[in-house]
């Protein structure tokens, strides 16, 4: 049985999609770790993944420099009595 792309009828069904299960053709399809799927659907997957890492990479870039400014601070106070002691 040959098959259309859902999006344009005119062309032949290169792959099924694995989330919405409709025929798509080559220019349709993506593979994504070896599953393909249609752009409709990767984007739906690629915005729902984004979202959590964009929340993990602030609270990762905040604790790193809130770290980064308490040794800097814990560096000068010691540096600061090391050299208080000297005179």
């Amino acid at each position: 049985m040959l098959r259309h792309c859902f999006h344009h009828p005119d062309r032949q069904a290169f792959a099924v999609c694995m989330t919405c299960r409709n025929a798509v053709c080559q220019s349709c399809s993506t593979q994504w770790d070896g599953i393909n799927y249609c752009t409709a659907c990767l984007a739906a997957r690629r915005d729902a993944s984004r979202g959590g890492r964009a929340i993990a990479g602030w609270f990762t870039l905040t604790a790193g420099t809130l770290a980064a400014v308490w040794l800097s601070v814990r560096a000068m106070v010691w540096a600061g009595a090391l050299i208080a002691g000297l005179f």
